[in-house]
């Protein structure tokens, strides 16, 4: 591998980010020359997180510094093709992607958490489900054969997508980049909470230092502060941990790296977990209700007909997905019935 100091110039720029950011440590990835000038992808790693960045160091020893994110997976449309080719981490093979993806797929503490797992019951149980697989996979959720995070160590975003995978069937979005999981927080799940809550999730997305996601910790009924712990993955270990507080975030992403902080509490719509949806009915006293929970264990959308009667809800009738439009005389939100 070469040495950092054999690249004219690159020795002092990454020297006076080690002096910006005490304990962080670098390592060429890929170089390559084009034109007379080098091109470095290199990783940034601190031992709580990690990621990627991408420089130029031009004729003259100057350094610019072209990208930044957890994982690299997109370079600048402006760069020569040979150049993206000869920086772009060499993918793995059909065999070893099924490798790793079996290896991640199922073990024993998935198989033991899904037993007990809260089923969706409203809004609020959204960061309930979370917690129970984030809690479930602390020190016991690894990351390291999760593809394309070079061992567990740029896992972060895919740790925080495997546990909304495992609680909500599906993950936040993202893929391994906190910057395209932050666009989709903001666009879906936004604006970003004033006072986080258990369940959460804690973003300090890449800027120009690579940032970090995870969970917001605790219990769920505990007013947070300075002493809750983040749930994330640990670069150094690859594995699902507690090793961060949020006063300890606060100043390492905020206060030393200089990076934004964002509590996003997740839309269960987006999960398809709609706050159950009273549709009157315009020939007769009844209810239609979307039935949440059923949607998330089944994958499936169904439309559920309810009355009231002196002993409570009982089911009338399963529709379709669509029902007759003509049916619907009002809309409004509800509570869950028991059923």
């Amino acid at each position: 591998m070469t040495n950092l100091t054999a690249i004219a110039g690159l020795a002092p720029y990454l020297e006076s980010r080690r002096s910006r950011y005490p304990g962080t440590t670098y390592t060429i990835k890929a170089i390559t020359e084009h034109e007379g000038q080098q091109f470095v992808r290199l990783r940034e790693d601190d031992g709580d997180s990690a990621g990627e960045l991408l420089v130029r160091v031009t004729r003259d020893g100057s350094i610019d510094v072209l990208a930044l994110d957890t994982v690299l997976s997109e370079f600048p449309k402006t760069l020569p093709a040979a150049v993206i080719s000869a920086l772009r981490p060499v993918p793995a093979s059909n065999s070893e992607v099924v490798a790793e993806t079996s290896a991640i797929t199922e073990a024993d503490w998935i198989t033991h958490a899904r037993a007990s797992a809260p089923a969706y019951t409203g809004t609020g149980s959204v960061n309930a489900m979370l917690m129970h697989w984030a809690m479930a996979a602390l020190s016991n959720m690894s990351s390291a054969h999760a593809p394309g995070t070079e061992s567990g160590n740029l896992a972060c975003a895919w740790a925080v997508n495997r546990i909304a995978s495992l609680a909500l069937q599906q993950p936040v979005g993202g893929g391994l980049s906190t910057v395209n999981m932050n666009t989709v927080l903001a666009a879906k799940h936004g604006p970003p909470q004033g006072q986080p809550v258990a369940g959460d999730i804690i973003m300090s997305p890449t800027a120009h230092r690579t940032g970090h996601v995870g969970i917001v910790g605790g219990a769920l009924d505990v007013v947070v502060d300075d002493t809750t712990p983040i749930y994330s993955n640990s670069s150094t270990q690859a594995v699902f941990l507690d090793h961060l507080k949020l006063g300890s975030w606060r100043s390492k992403y905020v206060n030393n790296y200089g990076l934004d902080l964002h509590f996003y509490r997740l839309n269960p719509s987006v999960f398809g977990l709609e706050t159950l949806i009273e549709l009157r009915v315009a020939n007769r006293d009844t209810v239609i209700r979307v039935a949440g929970q059923d949607r998330l264990l089944r994958r499936s959308t169904k439309v559920v007909l309810l009355a009231e009667g002196a002993t409570g809800w009982s089911t009338v009738a399963v529709l379709p997905q669509h029902q007759p439009q003509g049916l619907v005389q009002s809309a409004h939100l509800s509570p869950v019935p028991t059923v």
